[in-house]
């Protein structure tokens, strides 16, 4: 019973991410390893809102570009308590650069020299060759 989930970076992943991935899923037959939560079974949100359930792969270490790392499959609530501080790392990352790439639009945020407050090197006296 795949997901069909299409829309994950596939750069980010080593390139058998995909296939082992499926492998596990179909090894703990599409149930959250960590609150037991099958595929495709219906669960109410904190909100009581119906909602189906998804499982994913997970890297236990966060090291997506291992190819040999540790994976765990979880639904949906359990993942993103599972990446909760990667996912915050990447927000702050994000607001940061859209905050400079803003002033640097708006011609406020002064970009740095290469040769600005460079010590400079005395220069080597050549031995004249008569």
């Amino acid at each position: 019973m795949p997901s069909g989930w299409k829309n994950w970076d596939q750069g980010e992943y080593h390139p058998n991410f995909a296939r082992r991935a499926r492998y596990r899923k179909r090894r703990v037959k599409y149930t959250c390893e960590k609150c037991g939560a099958k595929q495709s079974e219906t669960r109410l949100s904190k909100s009581e809102r119906p909602y189906k359930v998804m499982v994913s792969a997970a890297h236990v270490n966060h090291d997506p570009q291992n190819a040999r790392a540790k994976l765990i499959i979880l639904c949906q609530t359990c993942h993103l308590e599972h990446d909760v501080f990667d996912h915050a790392r990447k927000i702050k990352r994000t607001y940061h650069r859209k905050e400079r790439d803003k002033k640097l639009q708006a011609g406020q945020l002064e970009l740095p020299l290469k040769f600005k407050n460079k010590p400079r090197r005395p220069h080597k006296r050549r031995k004249d060759h008569d």
